[in-house]
């Protein structure tokens, strides 16, 4: 999928939670929750356009790191609303889990792709792909 849609996917997570506190302050955290796995394009430098095709859509986006990006985007926002407004800040969980759905929503919006992702890595680099 392109940026776009992810970036549109991530910012609807926190205003469809309707008991998070705050969801209008969240909308760009679930637009970082919806784009950080493509982070891995930054890997690649001034890598040919063949070469990053390649590094895209690994590491970045295995299913398993996804929790540990999860809190890596979850703890210095849930810092930052803390010292702002402690009393309407959302709960630590909460925060995680859209953030945790938000990561694997673009996991699976990768998904969609002839190319596909990588999403089991390091066990497999089987690329995961629906002819979407």
């Amino acid at each position: 999928m392109d940026s776009l849609t992810h970036l549109v996917a991530g910012a609807l997570i926190p205003p469809a939670l309707r008991h998070m506190p705050r969801r209008g302050a969240l909308v760009v955290f679930g637009i970082l929750a919806g784009e950080l796995p493509d982070i891995d394009v930054l890997a690649g430098g001034t890598a040919s356009a063949a070469a990053l095709f390649t590094i895209h859509r690994g590491i970045t986006h295995a299913l398993v790191w996804q929790p540990i990006l999860a809190l890596a985007l979850v703890l210095p926002m849930y810092l930052w609303l803390s010292a702002k407004d402690p009393l309407r800040v959302p709960s630590l969980k909460s925060m995680f889990g859209a953030a945790l759905f938000g990561l694997y929503l673009h996991l699976f919006l990768d998904c969609m792709t002839t190319f596909g992702t990588q999403i089991f890595l390091p066990f497999s680099d089987y690329r995961v792909g629906l002819p979407g």
